[in-house]
């Protein structure tokens, strides 16, 4: 799994996960006790989600699978996918987590 912290100003952080799951994080509430910390769980991925990635310079979060596949998540509306591509097939699929 790995983690990405989110544009500048939203307190948010992403998290991939092996069970599939791509979770957001308000950073800014991990430290108040009973406060809702996660904003949003991603289910768009086919397999364990290896890495995230924000793009610096549009409102955008990519993330990468164990399937081969690649999803594109819009950051300004509430993390709506915006497109799910399959790039690979089996079990040697490499992805780079930069936009």
């Amino acid at each position: 799994s790995s983690w990405e912290d989110g544009p500048v100003g939203t307190g948010d952080l992403a998290s991939a996960s092996y069970d599939g799951t791509t979770r957001i994080w308000d950073v800014g509430k991990c430290l108040v006790n009973n406060a809702k910390k996660m904003k949003h769980s991603l289910r768009g991925s086919a397999g364990g989600v290896w890495c995230c990635v924000y793009a610096p310079d549009s409102p955008l979060l990519a993330t990468g699978c164990s399937k081969g596949t690649i999803c594109v998540y819009s950051t300004a509306k509430k993390y709506d996918m915006l497109t799910r591509k399959s790039q690979a097939h089996g079990h040697h699929a490499v992805f780079s987590a930069t936009l």
